[in-house]
């Protein structure tokens, strides 16, 4: 479920100046704007007179990254703004992870898409066994790759989406995962780099006299909960 959740920030075609796309959320579509669309990252903007900034990542469970701040001659452009936390530990509601906003073009090369949010995942069973090398990943992609290419910024990550189970026995010697992905490096010149994702989030209940629990490796490791 690796960037099965909300779209990370389009593209914008090359401009010389100008702001990119946020992140998706739950809110709805996002806009051209530096801010953050509640879970999705904020955009990173640019001009001929200063180069461009990197998107913001997406949030969820843990806030996302802001963009890179370009520090150009005396001056300083922030970048797109990280995405909020939004829903909550008890996962009453699987939220999807939120995508990373897009870092903006230069006026020569077009710009890149932001890494979308992690998916959603409820599982309801008497008895989990993940195997060594076994896997339950919500994770969000990472800001798309920039190739290089002069004053083009990089890309926020999207952030982990959500991961919900329910069982009376638990043996994990996989890994259970919903982190953010990583917000992409930035072009050449003056440019900055994508902000990261955050985390998800993950509940795992089970009840108190629970015969077998080894929870193994979770990231986030959090949520946790025995049944009353």
């Amino acid at each position: 479920m690796t960037g099965k959740g909300y779209f990370g920030g389009q593209p914008k075609a090359k401009e010389s100046s100008g702001i990119a796309y946020q992140g998706q959320s739950y809110t709805g579509n996002p806009t051209m704007s530096v801010n953050n669309n509640y879970g999705g990252g904020g955009a990173g903007h640019g001009s001929p007179k200063f180069g461009s900034t990197g998107g913001g990542g997406g949030g969820y469970g843990t806030r996302g990254d802001n963009g890179e701040t370009l520090k150009y001659r005396s001056n300083t452009f922030n970048g797109g703004i990280g995405g909020d936390t939004y829903g909550d530990p008890s996962l009453k509601v699987l939220h999807l992870g939120s995508g990373g906003g897009s870092g903006h073009p230069s006026y020569n090369y077009n710009g890149y898409k932001g890494g979308n949010g992690g998916g959603a995942i409820k599982i309801i069973t008497d008895k989990l066994v993940i195997e060594k090398n076994g896997w339950i990943i919500c994770d969000g992609e990472s800001g798309s790759f920039v190739r290089r290419q002069p004053l083009v910024s990089g890309n926020g990550g999207g952030s982990g989406g959500s991961i919900h189970i329910i069982c009376e026995q638990l043996e994990n010697d996989g890994v259970i995962r919903a982190k953010g992905g990583k917000g992409s490096d930035k072009g050449k010149y003056e440019c900055s780099n994508g902000g990261k994702g955050g985390y998800g989030r993950i509940r795992i209940d089970y009840p108190p006299n629970c015969p077998i629990f080894r929870p193994g490796t979770i990231e986030p490791e959090i949520g946790y909960s025995k049944w009353e």
